[in-house]
C-alpha cells in the first residue's frame, strides 16, 4: 500500500485516525524504519545518516521509541539527489510536515503527491509545489 492509499484509508467516511495512528501504520508497513535498518537500506553507515540528518538532507520523525526514517529515500523510484535537495529546501520544519509535503496530494501537481510526481520525472513541478508549500 502506498502513502496516498494509506491517507485515503485513514480518512475514509465514518472513520477517523489521528496522525499517530497513520504514522504507526507506516511503521507497521515498513515504510518508516529506525536508523540501523535505514542505514542498511541506504548502504550507508549510521554516522552518514546522522550527518545527512544534521544537514537537512533527509528527515526523520521522532517518537518515544526513537527516530524513524522514510524508506522512500532508498527507493529506486526516486532520484536520491532530488529528494535530498527537496528536503533541504523544506528547511527546519518538523518531520511530520515534511512527510505531509511528500505524501499529500497537491492541486499544483494535478492532484498527485510530490512522490508520485517525482516517480514520473516531474522534479521542476515538485520544486514549484515546494515553493508554494513553504512560501519561498
Amino acid at each position: 500500500m502506498n502513502d496516498s492509499s494509506l491517507q485515503k484509508e485513514a480518512f475514509r467516511a465514518g472513520e477517523f485516525w489521528c496522525l499517530d495512528d497513520w504514522f504507526n501504520q507506516l511503521v507497521v508497513n515498513r515504510q518508516f524504519v529506525q536508523i540501523a535498518e535505514f542505514a542498511n537500506a541506504m548502504n550507508w553507515a549510521p554516522s552518514a545518516v546522522e550527518i545527512a540528518l544534521k544537514k537537512n538532507r533527509l528527515f526523520c520523525i521522532e517518537k518515544e521509541h526513537g527516530q524513524f526514517f522514510p524508506l522512500f529515500y532508498a527507493s529506486p523510484d526516486y532520484d536520491l539527489t532530488q529528494l535530498q535537495t527537496l528536503t533541504e529546501n523544506l528547511g527546519k520544519i518538523p518531520g511530520e510536515s515534511k512527510l505531509y509535503f511528500f505524501t499529500g496530494r497537491k492541486i499544483s501537481l494535478n492532484d498527485d503527491s510530490p512522490l508520485q510526481a517525482l516517480a514520473r520525472g516531474h522534479y521542476d513541478e515538485v520544486l514549484q509545489a515546494l515553493r508554494i508549500y513553504t512560501g519561498i
